[in-house]
């Protein structure tokens, strides 16, 4: 019974890795098609917009979708979605009035000032992204892996192929980018909705307050807790964008965007296929009461060796990498993806000790760390702006900083490998 369990989720999680590999990849393909038919400050308007999306899509259903898997019964499951539709619709209401009253009352504000009338369709978008993550997660629940898979593939296909489209026919432009934005999202949304409405997995209950209220209550954690930290994460991974945004032009924002997606995208594949099987394996050595210290230096040198000649050549060459692949209007991305290399690297090197973390339930150790995170972003960028630091070695100061906590992360992660049970 066990084997068979562990072949079906082995089976599930490969569907959905598969989905992943297949979306990044399309995306990794045909990026250099799309970055040479758009210029960079085009491109830096929709990144600044896609941050302050990602930002407030993590928070719009409160985290309640996160919870939609937890219950026993069906019938909970279904009031938890409908309690995460009407929280996102209440809060992108209140975003919209609030977008209204700032764009009129303090119009001259920086960030204002950049999104301008895009400032609009943030609700919109932070709406649509809201709705994708409440489908995911009734697929999630109801193991429609298949269909899931095919979610993630469609807006990173959509999404560049009608941008591709657009910038052939009318040439560079924000809203042409904007679009394909916009199809992307709408693509993944209509992909979920027709594969639960298929599987009648999707259902409108009538309107019981009270047990709405009773479920917000059980699962109280997610506003409370996993909402601030959340929040917290988010913000820290696009404050650079938006500084970049308010200090600086558009165009550096589109080269730092397009260098942290395309370098980001092959660690973030890498390290999460490793980080899933490593979470495996450091469970069952941990539930025979073997000291993990052992198998976490093998892993993290493993990880050192096989990262250090392409990130090496990464920050030696990659200013000439991307004038050959992207065009030579994106050498500032190939500058900021030099400058990024250390920071990427120490994520790719620090994933096995972020799993030490979870296996010996020690996440509280890592709040410390994501503070730090969070508050060395604006002071750095505060000062370096003031003192007029180029924005080269802002990036730079940036990605040292961030890898020295890592460093701190997998130190404190082998101080505390040996702690599990004997």
């Amino acid at each position: 019974m066990f084997d068979l369990f562990k072949k079906k989720f082995v089976k599930d999680v490969s569907t959905l890795a598969t989905g992943l590999i297949i979306a990044q990849g399309i995306t990794f393909l045909l990026t250099p098609i799309v970055a040479r038919l758009y210029l960079p400050e085009h491109y830096g308007s929709v990144a600044l917009f896609l941050s302050v999306t990602v930002i407030f899509t993590q928070v719009g259903s409160l985290r309640y979708e996160q919870a939609i898997c937890l219950p026993r019964s069906d019938e909970d499951s279904l009031e938890l979605v409908n309690l995460s539709i009407i929280i996102l619709v209440l809060f992108c209401l209140i975003f919209f009035l609030l977008v209204v009253l700032v764009r009129f009352v303090l119009p001259d504000i920086s960030l204002v000032a950049s999104l301008g009338i895009w400032l609009y369709l943030l609700p919109f978008s932070i709406l649509i992204q809201g709705l994708n993550n409440i489908f995911s997660s009734i697929g999630l629940r109801n193991k429609i892996f298949k269909r899931l898979a095919l979610a993630d593939i469609s807006p990173n296909l959509v999404t560049p192929s009608s941008r591709i489209i657009l910038g052939y026919l009318f040439g560079s432009s924000v809203w042409g980018l904007m679009t394909g934005l916009f199809m992307g999202f709408v693509s993944k949304v209509l992909v979920l909705f027709i594969a639960l409405k298929k599987t009648g997995l999707f259902l409108i209950l009538p309107l019981n307050f009270k047990k709405k209220i009773s479920l917000a209550k059980e699962y109280v954690d997610f506003p409370t807790r996993a909402t601030p930290i959340t929040l917290l994460n988010s913000l820290t991974q696009n404050m650079p964008v938006l500084f970049l945004g308010i200090f600086f032009s558009h165009s550096l924002v589109g080269s730092y965007a397009i260098a942290d997606r395309l370098v980001r995208m092959p660690v973030n594949l890498i390290g999460e296929s490793l980080r899933r099987v490593y979470l495996q394996k450091c469970a069952d050595l941990n539930n025979k009461g073997i000291d993990l210290r052992g198998s976490l230096i093998k892993a993290t040198s493993t990880l050192i060796i096989l990262g250090f000649i392409p990130f090496t050549v990464l920050f030696l060459w990659s200013e000439d990498i991307f004038i050959l692949i992207l065009g030579e209007k994106w050498r500032m991305a190939g500058s900021f993806a030099s400058a990024l290399t250390p920071l990427l690297f120490c994520i790719l090197v620090a994933k096995p000790s972020f799993v030490i973390f979870v296996v010996l339930k020690k996440q509280s150790y890592l709040l410390f760390t994501q503070f730090l995170s969070f508050i060395s972003v604006p002071i750095i960028f505060l000062s370096c702006f003031y003192m007029e630091v180029i924005p080269y070695k802002i990036i730079l100061i940036f990605s040292l900083t961030g890898s020295f906590i890592l460093m701190v992360v997998m130190y404190m992660s082998f101080r505390i490998s040996i702690e599990q049970p004997k």
